[in-house]
């Protein structure tokens, strides 16, 4: 394992400190940097459980990787973290391996949900919270708000006056 103070980049392993849903306690998680996001890493955990839905990713080179047993990568578990919860990094997903994430990101990421009916059924309207991110995960697992980038009320507004006319 390298030390987390290495730089890291997506495509890399690592192993970060991953909070549960009830923000009370944690764990040491694998998980696979798929995006770096100024400070934060979005990442995908893996598992030594046998693949379950359409959107895991059995990781067939696992050990070339880092990995010490057999894995699955969820990508229905993606997790927007702090760099500073990066504890180690383990070593890089394989290009075969990365090629069948891609295919399966392609295919069943993206948003459930038709775009142009929500602009027009929302003409002139801003969503609650538009502009920012309610929960981010900081250190020691505070709650923090953040701005985001993704979530830009420009965009909004120049999509819904050209959509409502």
């Amino acid at each position: 394992m390298k030390n987390s103070m290495t730089t890291i980049q997506p495509g890399e392993l690592g192993v970060a400190n991953i909070t549960f849903t009830n923000g009370i306690s944690s764990k040491k998680c694998p998980i696979l940097v798929l995006w770096l996001d100024g400070n934060d890493i979005v990442a995908a955990v893996v598992t030594s459980a046998q693949p379950r839905t359409q959107t895991d990713v059995f990781l067939k080179y696992w050990s070339i990787a880092g990995l010490r047993v057999p894995s699955t990568l969820r990508l229905s578990r993606l997790d927007c973290l702090e760099k500073s919860l990066l504890i180690a990094t383990t070593g890089q997903i394989s290009e075969p391996d990365a090629k069948v994430l891609k295919t399966i990101w392609d295919a069943f990421i993206k948003p459930q949900f038709k775009f142009e009916n929500l602009v027009r059924s929302n003409c002139n309207k801003k969503p609650p919270g538009w502009g920012t991110v309610s929960y981010s995960r900081g250190v020691n697992n505070q709650v923090i708000n953040t701005q985001s980038r993704y979530s830009n009320p420009n965009k909004m507004i120049q999509i819904t006056s050209t959509k409502c006319q």
